[in-house]
């Protein structure tokens, strides 16, 4: 989405639990999501499956972006004028078991 100057040294790949890549590939962190969760978040951009802007916030705050990241990417969309929604951060927040983080955030806001 280009929100931030931070350029990822590796690329993040989210696979079902039950389909895991046997081979390491070099510059990418696999992430094994529940059958049931995979989908959750996850727009089409050009035919690519990426994760919208509500999911990698919620990701940002599990996985140790953290709060300051979040806030960053949120502010950011904004002055981009790009649509996101506090509600489906909470949503993803609740089924991505980051309830309290995304609360934290929440309150920042």
């Amino acid at each position: 989405y280009g929100l931030t100057e931070h350029a990822p040294a590796v690329i993040d790949l989210y696979v079902s639990v039950k389909n895991v890549p046997k081979c390491q590939m070099e510059d990418v962190k696999i992430h094994r999501v529940q059958e049931h969760l995979l989908d959750e978040g996850v727009t089409k951009l050009k035919g690519i499956r990426l994760t919208t802007i509500e999911r990698t916030v919620v990701d940002m705050l599990r996985k140790g972006g953290g709060l300051k990241q979040a806030l960053e990417t949120l502010s950011e969309a904004r002055k981009k004028q790009m649509t996101f929604s506090l509600t489906e951060i909470e949503r993803l927040g609740n089924l991505f078991r980051a309830k309290e983080k995304v609360r934290t955030l929440l309150e920042a806001l």
